[in-house]
């Protein structure tokens, strides 16, 4: 008994920080589910929830929602009807105790991903603590995951199982590739199919994970072992959806019954006709974008028409500066990183990896629609989180000394902490009732 209490104080010690965070988040997660209005359409901080919600209460009468059901809806609120079913599935118990509720689930999901990403800088940087706690405190304190994760929808689900999966393929980096961590994978994959199709970009990240592995001398047999038994693994969790969707529309993914249900979104061909050309359009999509994956919510007349609010423009003037310095930062980290072993470097070549699929799939995603969200990168805020640590670690590690960086990663904390509360209250105004 006399060991065991110092052990278990240690322990304490060691992941109160996470702690401290995970309490921090959750107090703005249910602030934001109390201020925003239930089951809205035009809140950009509460994006489709609507829809979302109609997808719980379809299932909640015994079926899946289909295409029919959005054709024969009158106000043409069940659009979600193609996605994938895990998320409501689990969120039927909360459901039946008001769609208020159900935000709950999101907010345990946003909770989980927070959890993991600490494990992966753990797992990533044994030897440096504070990136793992700097890492997990960006996804923590980020205005607006912190919004997107205390709504009705699948995306708060969908990072977990990116981030299971990318722990998974860096414990296989730093200690090798088992049947068990593939099974891990594979399961992850498949539960990230039966969430949301997006999780098809988890495929190429793999793919180049294993090509890491082959080049950390991985045996060719294994490799081809593991890609068998993840395909096997994910096909056996998601397969039945997909050959749901091929007998009932006739092909895997419903594409042709999609563009007709989003025929009525903006197209990016007009918009960028409207801004005078296509070098207009990509320049405002970014920015646009940029901006709302910082901090972006939505106003009662603003909702109505779908239009986003954002706080000053100082405020993205100083996340613009925080990015930059981030990038030089991690830059710096890649070009001297020979006090970095083997699979650290691999593994954030494959975090660099995944940022960059995800980012090639949202570009392509707005040459077709104009829908100029941030939060299409969130699928990959566990990576992010990480190698924004490490670069806002290595803008300061030459030039502050070991003991004042604990003080900048604080601060960096403290800021997006400030912003978040900036962002609450600017909802609470927007939402506040007139007499």
């Amino acid at each position: 008994m006399t060991t065991s209490r110092p052990l278990l104080s240690h322990r304490v010690a060691l992941h109160l920080p996470l702690l401290i965070l995970l309490f921090i988040y959750l107090c703005g997660a249910l602030i934001h589910a109390w201020l925003v209005p239930i089951g809205q359409t035009g809140y950009q901080d509460a994006p489709d929830e609507n829809a979302h919600a109609q997808y719980v209460r379809t299932l909640s009468l015994g079926h899946l929602p289909s295409f029919r059901d959005w054709q024969n809806d009158a106000t043409k609120q069940n659009y979600e009807w193609h996605q994938p079913p895990l998320y409501y599935l689990l969120a039927l118990p909360f459901y039946r105790m008001g769609y208020r509720a159900v935000r709950l689930l999101s907010i345990f999901c946003g909770a989980i991903v927070i959890v993991l990403t600490y494990l992966v800088g753990r797992n990533l940087f044994p030897d440096r603590d504070l990136l793992a706690f700097l890492g997990a405190g960006i996804v923590a304190l980020l205005p607006g995951h912190i919004m997107l994760t205390s709504v009705i929808n699948n995306d708060a689900l969908l990072e977990v199982w990116f981030a299971a999966a990318f722990l998974a393929m860096v414990v296989s980096l730093r200690e090798g590739l088992t049947l068990s961590r593939s099974c891990w994978i594979g399961l992850s994959l498949g539960l990230g199919l039966i969430t949301k199709v997006t999780a098809i970009l988890l495929i190429p990240v793999f793919l180049f994970f294993l090509w890491l592995m082959y080049l950390s001398g991985q045996q060719t047999r294994k490799l081809v072992i593991s890609a068998a038994v993840v395909s096997c693994m994910s096909l056996l969790v998601a397969g039945w959806w997909y050959i749901r969707n091929v007998i009932v529309y006739g092909e895997l993914f419903p594409l042709k019954e999609f563009s007709q249900t989003f025929a009525g979104t903006a197209q990016a061909s007009v918009v960028a006709q409207h801004l005078g050309g296509w070098g207009s359009y990509w320049w405002h999509s970014l920015l646009w974008s940029f901006m709302s994956f910082w901090a972006v919510f939505g106003t009662p007349k603003l909702a109505a028409q779908g239009i986003p609010a954002y706080l000053p423009g100082t405020v993205y003037l100083l996340t613009a500066l925080i990015s930059l310095m981030m990038a030089v930062g991690l830059a710096r980290v890649h070009r001297q990183r020979k006090g970095f072993a083997t699979y650290q470097i691999h593994g954030i070549w494959l975090l660099m990896a995944s940022v960059g699929i995800v980012g090639i799939a949202f570009i392509v995603f707005l040459s077709h629609y104009f829908q100029v969200q941030g939060r299409y990168m969130y699928p990959v805020i566990l990576p992010l989180g990480i190698l924004m640590s490490l670069g806002w670690w290595g803008i300061w590690r030459d030039i502050l000394p070991e003991r004042y960086l604990k003080v900048a990663c604080y601060l960096l904390l403290a800021l997006l902490g400030a912003l978040s509360l900036i962002l609450l209250g600017a909802i609470q105004s927007a939402n506040a009732p007139t007499f």
